[in-house]
């Protein structure tokens, strides 16, 4: 090898160990960039005449794994999942006031005592009028609390149609970004380019897609992703974004994508906070008759409301009835001017009055309180499922027998939110320790490239020496 020859390789190869060190430093600039995989130097060694010239820099790529990333996305998309089913299950459980930690009576439940309570305080003594009054006070009281209940459906409903809207928003515009990112790679790819970036702000976008619904990645020779959800309904595909929209009246999501003409792909885009929303406002037959408190969760607990209505009702205007008159006396009635489509939770009203209040019912009207049995059917009507599995209970056992249904669910939805959390963290830290930056390791390396770069600089003075030598000789 010529001196000249010598002198070259040299140069190129402090300018490899100068680009090498380079990415070093900014892998421990970044080392705690969640979204940063760490960066390496591909090289590639020519040799001319039989001998090695200096290894070049013939690609900047990241470090990554695709089955530890395919399972850290479907772990993001059970945490989504797992955090609105707790949010859900949670805001039922709040409005009731129902905890399994807490022995304190709701307002629910202290209600309907308080009713019970001022019938047998008028038992005790008929001909007093501010027991008849409070009989109806207490009546009318209950009623409030239920309807009180009752009157959460619709912003309950709003709640979660506008967390499904805001979800699906997001899917399309990551959707979007990737399918753009996408262009960008294929073509800095062609181009001899680092890609590297722009991967790691794709994947960021996709974990943005996961927390919405389970997916699956395809990424194709030229770099291009195809993310398709985990039933198969295609999200992008290549530089193609496909756009989702939410049908509240139907409870329903549409591919609103080229060529797809408004189709319902609801079913095939399971996980994911997408699928806690939609579950909790579905109202088909299948999801009422579910165990899973989280499937029709909205419809179960105003169904339950309106059993317990119902039941109140029946059990009160039978035993109100007098048996030795010929009219049929009610306490309570459906009000005659509310909708007909409304709830009886919402529609219930207090017929009689203080001054026509029939006292010498009082005795028979709580004991029917205290003591009818409710039937399972009564509690869980068959028209409108509600999720309660009660045997035959009273009155207050039905209101425990709610309460109860939503602690629990409550409770349930907290384990399952915290056993996500911990799988998606454990999967994380996999990730991150396969993909992240250990700075330990990095600076190893970087002294290393100290040492190789002293050494080849001392190789390049060497060669300089000579080619000073040559020269004086010839002078």
């Amino acid at each position: 090898m010529s001196l000249s020859a010598a002198l070259s390789t040299a140069t190129s190869g402090l300018s490899s160990l100068q680009t090498q060190s380079a990415i070093l430093s900014g892998n421990v600039s970044n080392a705690q960039n969640a979204d940063y995989s760490r960066r390496y130097a591909t090289l590639t060694t020519q040799a001319v005449n039989g001998l090695p010239m200096a290894g070049r820099v013939s690609s900047i790529l990241r470090v990554s794994d695709s089955m530890l990333s395919q399972s850290y996305y479907s772990s993001v998309s059970g945490l989504g999942l797992a955090d609105a089913q707790l949010a859900n299950m949670n805001k039922l459980a709040g409005l009731l006031g129902a905890s399994e930690s807490s022995s304190d009576q709701t307002a629910l439940g202290q209600a309907l005592s308080q009713f019970e309570q001022a019938w047998k305080d008028l038992e005790a003594t008929p001909e007093s009028a501010d027991l008849k009054a409070q009989v109806i006070n207490r009546g009318k009281q209950m009623l409030s609390e239920i309807a009180r209940l009752a009157a959460q459906e619709n912003s309950l409903r709003l709640a979660s149609q506008d967390s499904i809207q805001s979800g699906l928003t997001g899917i399309n515009d990551a959707a979007a970004r990737i399918a753009s990112l996408n262009s960008q790679i294929v073509a800095q790819q062609n181009a001899g380019q680092s890609v590297a970036d722009l991967q790691d702000l794709r994947d960021a976008e996709l974990a943005k897609i996961a927390a919405q619904t389970d997916i699956k990645v395809l990424v194709d020779d030229r770099g291009a992703m195809s993310v398709y959800s985990a039933n198969g309904v295609q999200i992008v595909a290549g530089t193609q974004a496909q756009t989702f929209r939410y049908d509240a009246d139907s409870n329903t999501i549409l591919n609103a994508g080229p060529g797809n003409g408004g189709s319902d792909v609801t079913a095939g885009l399971a996980g994911g906070a997408l699928q806690g929303q939609l579950d909790f406002l579905d109202t088909s037959a299948a999801a009422l008759a579910s165990s899973d408190p989280n499937r029709a969760g909205l419809a179960k607990m105003m169904n339950q409301l309106d059993a317990l209505a119902q039941n109140i009702m029946d059990v009160v205007n039978a035993a109100y009835d007098d048996p030795d008159t010929a009219d049929a006396e009610v306490f309570f009635e459906v009000d005659p001017t509310a909708p007909a489509d409304a709830r009886i939770a919402s529609s219930l009203i207090v017929a009689a009055t203080a001054d026509d209040l029939l006292t010498g019912r009082a005795g028979a009207v709580q004991q029917a309180m205290a003591t009818t049995q409710i039937t399972a059917d009564a509690s869980n009507p068959a028209s409108a499922p509600n999720g309660l599995r009660l045997s035959s209970t009273t009155l207050s056992g039905l209101v425990s027998g709610i309460l109860s249904y939503h602690a629990r669910a409550a409770s349930e939805a907290t384990t399952d939110q915290a056993a996500a959390s911990s799988l998606k963290s454990t999967v994380e830290i996999k990730l991150q320790d396969t993909k992240g930056v250990d700075i330990d390791t990095e600076l190893a390396q970087l002294q290393l490239l100290q040492n190789n770069y002293a050494a080849l600089a001392n190789v390049l003075n060497s060669i300089i020496s000579m080619y000073d030598e040559l020269m004086s000789i010839g002078r």
